[in-house]
């Protein structure tokens, strides 16, 4: 199903003339089949707005005659000019989608208006309606608001503990609407270029942040953050590097010993080995353990563990490897 952005205040509009929609609808596309310029028809129609003299046009004058109730209407909450132009390709779509959506759901049309008029007051000058709107994905922020172009913001979101101090990961367990807040180059979000995807428009409005700005929006996701979460997952990256770098180091270790020479020092070394080699195991199942328990006291992904690990090493070598190439 497509999914359309339209004007709240044309969205408004058409709930107030939703029982003269079909008839509007007849006439318009009637009139635009001899005059498909919206401007001219425009420009015409307030001629005889105004009671201006308006010489000919016999079908302009036919349509404001037949519809010039309904346009007094649409006048009281939008510009007639922009309900108008909505039919600028001869046909709207838009308006048809909505006035389905509308028709289905007229026994709650009140409860629609209480929300379009929230929007509206956040700041909202356009709503997009997609009944298939998918939100069940893994949305990201960096915790320097200046590093962001937009943000992502849900209703029940909830953060997706990270070894990543920089960023911050979430979801939402279930959410009506997603809002693309708009960052400004002063470090602060306006709702100047930001925009609002619903999947209906029965949810309540209260489950909207308050306004639209950095401390309701940037700083709620901060904060939902727990700490002590974060905290163990570093425990546990930390010690599965520390393990593995150990690992490595034994192994190393081992070839070393493999071309001494001198056979005292060498046994010697070697009987070591061979403890640093039981000990080494029972370190490897102490830390799978614990990574096991992380795993499941905070519901992480069962390989989200291993993953931050291989991050952690890979950021590590490249750095390494950055560093040499640079010196």
């Amino acid at each position: 199903m497509k999914e359309y952005k339209i004007e709240i205040k044309n969205l408004i509009a058409l709930s107030q003339i939703i029982d003269d929609y079909e008839k509007f609808d007849e006439k318009i596309k009637e009139l635009m089949k001899t005059n498909n310029q919206i401007n001219d028809i425009w420009f015409k129609l307030l001629k005889l707005i105004n009671n201006q003299a308006l010489l000919g046009n016999r079908k302009i004058k036919k349509f404001y005659n037949d519809t010039k109730d309904i346009l007094d209407v649409i006048g009281k909450y939008t510009s007639t000019y922009d309900f108008l132009s909505e039919y600028s390709t001869g046909e709207s779509k838009k308006l048809d989608y909505y006035y389905k959506y509308l028709k289905v759901n007229m026994n709650k049309l009140d409860d629609i208006l209480v929300l379009l008029n929230k929007l509206q007051e956040l700041g909202f000058s356009r709503v997009t309606l997609n009944e298939n709107l998918d939100l069940d994905k893994t949305y990201s922020i960096y915790t320097m608001l200046s590093y962001n172009i937009d943000i992502s913001y849900l209703d029940n979101m909830e953060v997706i503990p990270t070894y990543d101090l920089g960023q911050v990961k979430y979801k939402s367990n279930k959410s009506d609407y997603i809002i693309n807040a708009h960052v400004l180059m002063s470090q602060n979000i306006s709702i100047y270029g930001s925009s609002i995807e619903v999947s209906n428009l029965l949810f309540d409005p209260n489950r909207l942040p308050p306004t639209i700005d950095k401390e309701n929006i940037f700083d709620y996701i901060l904060n939902l953050r727990d700490k002590n979460k974060i905290k163990q997952i570093r425990n546990a990256v930390d010690l599965n590097v520390n393990t593995i770098d150990l690992n490595d180091n034994i192994g190393k270790l081992r070839e070393t010993v493999e071309r001494i020479e001198d056979d005292k020092s060498k046994d010697k070394l070697i009987n070591l080995l061979y403890q640093f080699a039981y000990d080494m195991n029972n370190i490897e199942e102490i830390a799978q353990d614990y990574n096991k328990s992380v795993t499941e006291e905070l519901s992480l992904d069962e390989d989200q563990l291993e993953e931050e690990t291989k991050k952690y090493i890979k950021r590590r070598n490249d750095t390494i490897l950055w560093y040499r190439l640079s010196s």
